[in-house]
């Protein structure tokens, strides 16, 4: 019997299927009553791009005269609905593939071009990003439907979120990334 394909840490998928195979009251009740607003997941990204994210996040602070301090795990749940809206409009599996390779090759060898935003002896470190848990569990349907089209492709949610975010912040360094704090404010 073949174990269905997981697409995050979290499973949101089985446990979507689970709770519809709980038909009892107590059992739905309960899940309702456990199930959060909110998921973790848990991503890796170079040190360097971090710094980087960080004052870009204390810059959308400042100019957005925000009360509450904009963190990385906010820019990283911001950018992640934004690339949702993106696919619900579009619609284009296959275009998506092959933007998400593209990007994925660019991820993989972008230290190797004579414009380094950040050197892989840098080192990674662990970031934690908070989502709204449907925005997640949507991220996991996508990456599903991928797989009806591409059943080999590797990509997890916590991978996407890394390209999400080391693409946006490469771009955001290169200068390429034209109004991207207003267009992040306008967003929050």
């Amino acid at each position: 019997m073949n174990m269905p394909r997981t697409y995050s840490r979290l499973d949101l998928i089985q446990e979507e299927l689970a709770k519809l195979e709980n038909k009892s009251f107590l059992d739905r009740a309960l899940h309702i009553l456990l199930s959060t607003k909110h998921v973790y997941l848990t991503i890796q990204l170079p040190t360097q791009l971090i710094v980087r994210a960080n004052v870009l996040c204390e810059d959308i602070t400042i100019i957005g005269e925000l009360e509450k301090k904009f963190h990385l795990s906010d820019l990283g749940s911001v950018l992640f609905s934004d690339f949702l809206n993106v696919v619900r409009k579009e619609d284009n599996f296959d275009a998506l593939y092959k933007r998400l390779q593209v990007r994925n090759q660019n991820k993989v060898e972008i230290h190797q071009k004579e414009d380094t935003f950040y050197e892989e002896s840098d080192g990674l470190s662990d970031v934690r990003i908070r989502l709204e848990r449907r925005d997640a569990l949507r991220g996991e349907v996508v990456l599903s439907d991928l797989s009806n089209l591409y059943p080999t492709h590797t990509f997890q949610l916590e991978s996407l979120l890394e390209l999400i975010l080391v693409d946006f912040l490469i771009e955001y360094q290169r200068g390429t990334s034209k109004n991207a704090v207003k267009n992040i404010l306008d967003k929050i």
